[in-house]
């Protein structure tokens, strides 16, 4: 098995089609993250590695599989390397990886910070009578 991220992306790079699929479903498996973590991987490196597998599955167009350990289509919608699909090289992955670009904000916590502002009082007035 391949020891680091380097290793893991120029093998995961040389595929395509079914093939891809195949490995791709294969390491979106507990059984899979169980062996990395087993060989003293961590659970970062094995996300890292089913990352890796999202970003060729969007750059070689070939369908994104539901169920699993990862949700890979949740994967590919949120990280900005997968979503420019192949048009980005090594280096400015790396430089996405390292400085990446901030999270939305998330949906409850808008919704959240919105009641807070609600004066119900003052918004919904006196109450019906009963």
């Amino acid at each position: 098995m391949f020891q680091t991220l380097d290793e893991w992306q120029d093998y995961i790079g040389q595929l395509a089609g079914n093939r891809l699929l195949s490995k791709a479903i294969a390491a979106n498996t507990q059984a899979f993250a169980d062996i990395m973590l087993d060989e003293g991987y961590d659970l970062d490196f094995v996300e890292a590695v089913v990352r890796m597998f999202v970003r060729q599955l969007v750059r070689t167009e070939t369908f994104i599989p539901g169920g699993g350990a990862f949700d890979l289509a949740d994967m590919a919608a949120l990280d900005p390397v997968a979503r420019k699909g192949a048009t980005l090289s090594r280096k400015e992955i790396e430089a996405m990886e390292e400085n990446p670009p901030p999270e939305p904000p998330d949906e409850v916590d808008e919704m959240a910070d919105e009641a807070d502002e609600v004066d119900l009082d003052e918004d919904w007035g006196e109450p019906l009578p009963v």
